[in-house]
């Protein structure tokens, strides 16, 4: 399964879109960020730290469109043109091949995660100046929340790569990931089902930069496990029933 991950990760950081997506995520999120700090008082000695720990929350809506791109290179592209064949033919099993491309994408989330909070970080920078940072304690608050929402970000990409492996279409997986948030959102509105709460996954997304209790953070923690164990699961099981 290394050798997957190896393999998948060479091909995405030699892809162009690669690092087009890259720099997109990084100047869109630099933009907003520095239109939304223009809203500041310039008197209202707004802090860097402030700033930063505001803006942490919100990444997760901005983050998953510019994840669209990547889990086409990593996994859309490849099974759209059938040459996944060419892993399992090798020797790879479904499942080392299934969690070899959630890992990968996984691993591209975080980057593009990271990416998206130094860009942040950067205006911050420029515009408030650091003399209020705690570099350590903001580094370390960083690293965890964008772990956080990349594995939120990931879930709902679980979920479309499954359905990308049982209806073979990147436009259908692609779609699902865009809408999934806004479909569970208008439902919720609509029908009041409150247990939706836990499903709307953005929503956990923009909790992580609150101080989160047991209570609060388990049943998403525990949402999140098993829909996305689920997800490898019948992912594995669908693919096995794909013809080689």
């Amino acid at each position: 399964m290394i050798k997957l991950i190896k393999a998948d990760l060479y091909r995405l950081v030699r892809s162009t879109g690669f690092y087009i997506t890259l720099l997109a995520i990084a100047l869109v999120n630099g933009g907003i960020t520095y239109l939304l700090t223009s809203d500041f008082n310039e008197g209202a000695n707004t802090s860097f730290h402030e700033l930063v720990s505001e803006e942490q929350g919100g990444y997760t809506t901005i983050i998953i469109y510019f994840a669209v791109s990547l889990f086409v290179i990593i996994f859309g592209h490849e099974f759209s043109q059938l040459t996944y064949k060419n892993s399992l033919i090798s020797g790879a099993s479904k499942l080392e091949f299934i969690l070899s491309k959630y890992v990968t994408i996984l691993l591209a989330f975080m980057m593009l995660t990271y990416l998206c909070f130094f860009s942040t970080v950067v205006v911050a920078f420029v515009r408030f100046g650091a003399a209020d940072m705690n570099l350590f304690v903001m580094i370390g608050n960083l690293l965890a929340v964008g772990f956080g929402v990349a594995v939120i970000v990931s879930i709902i990409f679980s979920l479309a790569m499954l359905l990308l492996i049982v209806t073979g279409s990147t436009v259908v997986a692609i779609s699902f990931a865009i809408l999934y948030h806004i479909v569970i959102v208008i439902v919720q509105l609509l029908l009041h089902w409150q247990f939706l709460t836990y499903l709307s996954f953005l929503d956990f997304g923009n909790l992580l930069d609150a101080p989160l209790t047991f209570n609060i953070a388990a049943p998403y923690v525990a949402i999140t496990f098993v829909v996305i164990s689920l997800s490898l699961v019948f992912s594995t099981i669908a693919i096995k029933k794909k013809e080689l």
